[in-house]
């Protein structure tokens, strides 16, 4: 069984770039008036408490809106609340986290993880039986995905010397994806703090790396993140930037790839690129953009 500790941020940090930002304030959870008979018989896990909850209020952070036009490198300075990691960490109490289905253990300070996240708040004190043990098991997360929270947890940053340094970007789709399943779990374990972090460095990454999005992060979004998630914006916006700055005959290939792919994608990119299409060349912004600026040819 492999065993983490707070030494082996110091290893996380190889692999992810900086992204600095102050942590997020905690959310709450409302406990359920009612559960069911086979639960109260005896002390549910915090699996069972969420399948049985009858409401979660989650404020989105502040200045946020579902609808918000705002780009993700904005929110990532939207500040909630401010706090000195020592002061979490000083109490030196420790929870265990197993990830996936080699149970790999990251021992992390109980006050840190359950001030960054509600679920793990009720896991941990809910008197639940996570709250006895002072352990977890999340087999179904994945242990790299789950160590680029703890280093946010710590160092409220993500962090890639990938993207700058090609000879490390082994699986360029791969690193992408990371940051989109990041985004699932920091949903999923009601996070909200984590998300404008993720996006911001999804973002930096493709700019540095490779800018256009592929089909696979693309068909993640649209199936398997919120509509209200700003990801979906964002991978539109990068397209759409991609589309009418690139000249190149294969651009024509990875685009017609993309539209037949995603329905959902095709129509929002369409709605888009037609308004930014009937722009007075004088209002483009962008800067070498096909339809405004330059011919393409």
């Amino acid at each position: 069984m492999n065993r983490y500790k707070l030494s082996d941020l110091h290893r996380l940090s190889e692999s992810k770039a900086s992204l600095q930002a102050p942590g997020s304030s905690p959310r709450f959870v409302v406990i359920p008036s009612k559960a069911s008979p086979q639960i109260l018989k005896r002390k549910m896990t915090v699996e069972e408490y969420m399948d049985s909850r009858e409401s979660v209020q989650m404020p989105r952070p502040e200045g946020v809106q579902e609808s918000s036009a705002r780009s993700a490198t904005d929110i990532a300075d939207v500040v909630n609340d401010e706090f000195l990691i020592h002061e979490l960490i000083k109490s030196g109490k420790m929870v265990k986290v197993y990830i996936g289905p080699e149970k790999h253990c990251w021992e992390i300070h109980e006050d840190a993880i359950c001030h960054q996240s509600p679920y793990f708040e009720k896991a941990f004190r809910g008197g639940f039986k996570e709250s006895a043990q002072k352990s977890i098991n999340l087999e179904d997360e994945d242990s790299d995905v789950f160590g680029l929270f703890v280093h946010w947890i710590y160092t409220s940053s993500l962090r890639c010397n990938k993207c700058t340094n090609p000879s490390r970007m082994i699986d360029p789709e791969e690193h992408f994806m990371q940051y989109l399943r990041l985004e699932t779990f920091a949903d999923k374990y009601l996070i909200s703090g984590l998300s404008r972090f993720v996006i911001a460095q999804w973002i930096k990454c493709h700019r540095v790396a490779i800018y256009r999005p592929f089909k696979k992060e693309i068909d993640y979004i649209y199936e398997n993140l919120p509509e209200k998630s700003l990801f979906r914006a964002e991978v539109v916006a990068q397209v759409l930037l991609h589309y009418l700055t690139v000249v190149d005959d294969s651009d024509h290939i990875y685009m017609g790839f993309l539209l037949a792919a995603n329905r959902s994608f095709a129509e929002v990119f369409s709605s888009q690129l037609r308004s930014h299409l009937i722009k007075k060349a004088e209002d483009c912004e962008i800067e070498y953009c096909c339809a405004h600026k330059v011919l393409c040819t």
